[in-house]
This record gives structure tokens, sequence and C-alpha cells, in this order.
């Protein structure tokens, strides 16, 4: 009796602890289900965009790849790309998640408003817990549409408190201006600043940026690749049939990119500053410019070849005169890059409004 007695004592504890153990497991994928934070209307399109990305990472002998979001303007978001890439980046290899610039909306707010826009915004993105580095855009001083209206300024010191600080491991340049590597794959990551270019009264950093790339490409391992980011390559020509084009000032420092490319000595002049650079010796090469501004995908290529590709904004934008439709994928856009070394082919996979896209490496 007493031992059928300490038998079913033995059994009711044994079922407690695994009825418990049970609740405890389905909590813990309750919570780390991040399926259950993703709009359902994205579930479909992300399950098939990650098989597809993970396929081609998979064949690869040699890639990297990273997430790019840009302009996101952060007032007129739907706020869903946090949990996008955060679906992405766990059921992908992918580490890294770079942003192309403009946060601030408008650029009419006050001082208060815009910072308290880019706090809200690295709060969201910093809660990725992945290597997440953030680009400077035209409008993140809160100074695009009134470039004279300096009371409006944010200071250099507060666009990278609350931008750019402690964003990882990456060599900063100042002005907002730095690199990252991906040893793996030998891959340099040079990201600049042009943004403030936009408006001519604001261009007085740009041989300070001109430094820091011509150094961070003669710095470069023999043999590797180089990825230039920056939120600003071209602009737009609003006249019908919309084009991108390549403005004069954004030509000079995409020569400094096709020189280092064809192995040549030059010279870069703006204003009262030069800066020589000697790539005679190099033997990387760069692969393409990747940013955004805008607000359109588009294909442009340097007098030498390098592919400048632009994506579309984040944000739930007019285009066309319509805005996206909110409740639907078509109110986001996040772009997946995975650059194929192997089969010489940048692929882009998107999430959200607009398509995928293969671009060759020449």
């Amino acid at each position: 009796m007493r031992r059928k007695l300490l038998y079913s004592c033995i059994l009711v504890f044994l079922c407690v602890v695994i009825c418990c153990s049970d609740a405890d497991e389905a909590k813990d994928r309750q919570v780390s289900n991040e399926e259950t934070n993703v709009p359902s209307y994205y579930i479909e399109q992300l399950s098939e965009k990650e098989t597809a990305i993970n396929e081609v990472i998979q064949n690869s002998t040699n890639s990297v790849s990273f997430v790019f979001i840009t302009d996101v303007h952060w007032g007129d978001n739907q706020r869903h790309s946090p949990e996008l890439i955060h679906h992405i980046i766990t059921h992908t290899p992918i580490e890294d998640v770079v942003f192309g610039g403009d946060v601030i909306t408008t650029s009419f707010d006050t001082p208060e408003k815009a910072i308290e826009q880019l706090v809200d915004f690295r709060h969201a993105f910093d809660l990725l817990e992945c290597n997440i580095y953030y680009l400077f855009g035209n409008h993140d001083n809160n100074s695009d549409g009134h470039p004279n209206e300096t009371q409006r300024h944010l200071t250099e010191e507060q666009v990278y408190d609350n931008l750019q600080k402690d964003m990882g491991e990456c060599v900063y340049g100042g002005y907002y201006n730095f690199y990252f590597d991906r040893e793996k794959s030998k891959t340099r990551f040079i990201c600049l600043d042009t943004g403030r270019y936009y408006y001519s009264q604001l261009r007085g950093k740009t041989i300070e940026t001109i430094k820091f790339l011509t150094s961070a490409l003669g710095s470069t391992p023999a043999g590797w690749k180089v990825v230039l980011m920056s939120h600003l390559w071209c602009d737009l020509n609003y006249e019908k049939p919309r084009t991108a084009y390549i403005s004069s000032y954004m030509k000079t420092i995409i020569k400094v990119a096709d020189d280092f490319n064809a192995g040549v000595n030059g010279t870069f002049k703006y204003k009262d500053g030069t800066v020589e650079y000697d790539f005679s010796q190099n033997t990387s090469r760069i692969l393409c410019c990747v940013g955004g501004h805008c607000h359109l995908d588009s294909v442009l290529y340097s007098n030498n070849g390098i592919p400048l590709i632009l994506t579309t904004t984040d944000s739930n934008h007019t285009l066309n005169g319509e805005k996206a439709k909110s409740g639907t994928i078509n109110e986001q856009a996040v772009t997946v890059f995975v650059l194929d070394y192997s089969k010489d082919a940048i692929r882009m996979f998107r999430i959200g409004r607009g398509k995928d896209a293969i671009v060759p490496l020449k």
C-alpha cells in the first residue's frame, strides 16, 4: 500500500513537472514567435523571399549580404519595418542592416520634435539586436527645405548623438562618415556623408568627405571588394517621364570612385580645398554605390560602369499622385542585398512595395 502511494505521488509530481514544462515552452514559443508582431499580410511574401534568399546564399561559394532600408520619414511611416527586418535576420544568415538616411519627415519641425523622431527611430531599430549602421540623410539635421533658417538646424553633435552614436564596430571619420569591414567575404563598406549636399549652402564639408573617402579606399586591403553607401548619389528630374540624373557636384565624387577602379592618380578640388590621391597600386575594386533620396528604384552607371543603385522610400509616400495603401505590403519597402561573387551578380530581394532585381557585377 505504501509502495502504491509512493508511486502515485511520484506520478503526480512528474505530471506536474511535465505540464509546467510544456506550458513554459509554449509560452516561450509564443513570446519568441516574431510572426505575431508582423502583420499577417506580409507573412506569405516574407516566407517566399526568405526561402529564395537562403537558397542564393547557400548556393554561393562567396557572397556578402545585408538589409538596406532608406528614407523612412518616421512621421509618415507605418513602422512595421523593424518587425519585418527582425523576421528577415531571424530566418536568414544575414547579420548586417544599413539605414540609408532620412529619419526626419519634413525638416520643418522644431529642433525638439526632430530629436524626438531620431530618438524614437533609433530605439525601434536598436531593438533588432544585429549589426546596424545609420547613414546621414539631407533631412536629418532638420535643414532640408529651409537651409538658411539656422534656428531650426540640429548641430553635428546632436545628429551624431541621436543617429550614429554606438553603431557597432566601425571606423568613424567624422562628419557622419564611417566604414566597416567583413573579413570573411573580404568586403569593405564605406558609408559617406553626402546628405547635406542637397543645398549648396550646406556643402561645406564636401572636402572632408573626400578626404575620408580617399583614405578609406587607399587603406583597403589588397584584392578586397568595396561597396560605397550614401544617402544621395543622384537627384530627380520631376518632368515626365520621371528620371534620375547625376548632378555636377556628385559627378566629382563619383569620379574618385572611377579613378580608384581604374588605378590612376587624381585631384579633387572644391572651393579652396584640394585633395591629391594616388590609386596606381590599387588591386581592389568598387562593386557598386547604394543609396536612396530619390524615392524610387533605379540603377544608373558611372562613366566607368560602376552601378549606382537607388532604392525607394520605406515611408508611406505619394507616387504619381497616389499614396501607397495602408494595410497592404505596399506601405513599406525593405531591400535585401546579396552580392554573389561566385555568380558575379547583385541580387536584390524586395519585401513590401516594389520588385526583385539583378544587377550584373562587371
